[in-house]
Protein backbone atom coordinates (compact mmCIF):
# COMPACT_ATOMS: atom_id res chain seq x y z
CA UNK A 1 0.00 0.00 0.00
CA UNK A 2 1.25 3.47 -0.83
CA UNK A 3 1.94 5.94 1.92
CA UNK A 4 0.57 9.47 2.02
CA UNK A 5 4.05 10.81 1.21
CA UNK A 6 4.26 8.61 -1.90
CA UNK A 7 1.14 10.12 -3.49
CA UNK A 8 1.77 12.47 -6.40
CA UNK A 9 -0.26 14.90 -8.45
CA UNK A 10 0.52 14.39 -12.12
CA UNK A 11 -0.46 17.25 -14.41
CA UNK A 12 -2.27 15.99 -17.52
CA UNK A 13 -2.71 17.53 -20.92
CA UNK A 14 -6.24 18.03 -22.20
CA UNK A 15 -5.74 15.09 -24.56
CA UNK A 16 -4.59 12.78 -21.75
CA UNK A 17 -7.47 13.86 -19.53
CA UNK A 18 -9.97 13.26 -22.33
CA UNK A 19 -8.48 9.79 -22.95
CA UNK A 20 -8.93 8.93 -19.26
CA UNK A 21 -12.51 10.19 -19.33
CA UNK A 22 -13.25 7.98 -22.34
CA UNK A 23 -11.56 4.97 -20.69
CA UNK A 24 -13.61 5.53 -17.55
CA UNK A 25 -16.81 5.30 -19.59
CA UNK A 26 -16.00 1.72 -20.63
CA UNK A 27 -14.22 0.55 -17.48
CA UNK A 28 -15.66 -2.02 -15.13
CA UNK A 29 -15.51 -1.39 -11.39
CA UNK A 30 -13.41 1.22 -9.66
CA UNK A 31 -10.26 0.88 -11.81
CA UNK A 32 -9.78 2.64 -15.13
CA UNK A 33 -7.63 -0.23 -16.35
CA UNK A 34 -8.95 -3.54 -15.08
CA UNK A 35 -9.78 -7.10 -15.99
CA UNK A 36 -13.18 -7.89 -17.51
CA UNK A 37 -14.35 -8.69 -13.98
CA UNK A 38 -13.26 -5.27 -12.68
CA UNK A 39 -10.19 -6.49 -10.77
CA UNK A 40 -6.80 -4.76 -10.93
CA UNK A 41 -4.59 -5.90 -13.80
CA UNK A 42 -1.61 -7.95 -12.67
CA UNK A 43 1.71 -6.20 -13.34
CA UNK A 44 2.93 -9.08 -15.53
CA UNK A 45 -0.16 -8.85 -17.74
CA UNK A 46 0.24 -5.08 -18.05
CA UNK A 47 3.88 -5.61 -19.06
CA UNK A 48 2.80 -8.19 -21.64
CA UNK A 49 0.42 -5.67 -23.21
CA UNK A 50 3.13 -3.00 -23.14
CA UNK A 51 5.50 -5.46 -24.86
CA UNK A 52 2.86 -6.11 -27.53
CA UNK A 53 2.46 -2.38 -28.19
CA UNK A 54 6.22 -1.84 -28.33
CA UNK A 55 6.64 -4.69 -30.81
CA UNK A 56 3.81 -3.35 -32.96
CA UNK A 57 5.51 0.06 -32.97
CA UNK A 58 8.92 -1.44 -33.81
CA UNK A 59 10.43 -0.44 -30.45
CA UNK A 60 12.76 -2.71 -28.51
CA UNK A 61 11.61 -4.21 -25.19
CA UNK A 62 11.47 -1.79 -22.25
CA UNK A 63 10.15 -2.17 -18.75
CA UNK A 64 6.89 -0.36 -18.12
CA UNK A 65 8.58 1.81 -15.46
CA UNK A 66 10.58 3.48 -18.25
CA UNK A 67 7.46 5.51 -19.10
CA UNK A 68 7.86 7.34 -15.81
CA UNK A 69 11.44 8.23 -16.69
CA UNK A 70 10.43 9.29 -20.19
CA UNK A 71 7.72 11.54 -18.76
CA UNK A 72 10.26 13.15 -16.41
CA UNK A 73 12.71 13.66 -19.27
CA UNK A 74 10.02 15.27 -21.41
CA UNK A 75 9.07 17.63 -18.58
CA UNK A 76 12.69 18.66 -18.13
CA UNK A 77 13.06 19.17 -21.89
CA UNK A 78 10.09 21.56 -21.70
CA UNK A 79 12.02 23.57 -19.06
CA UNK A 80 10.09 22.33 -16.02
CA UNK A 81 12.14 22.84 -12.89
CA UNK A 82 13.86 19.82 -11.39
CA UNK A 83 12.09 20.54 -8.09
CA UNK A 84 8.71 20.42 -9.88
CA UNK A 85 9.54 17.15 -11.67
CA UNK A 86 10.82 15.43 -8.52
CA UNK A 87 7.79 16.56 -6.52
CA UNK A 88 5.25 15.40 -9.12
CA UNK A 89 6.75 12.02 -10.02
Amino acid sequence: MKTTSSERDVPLSKMALQALIELRKVSVGEYIISTREGHPVRPRNLQNMFDFLLTAAGIEHKGLHVTRHTFASKLLAKDASLKYVVHHL
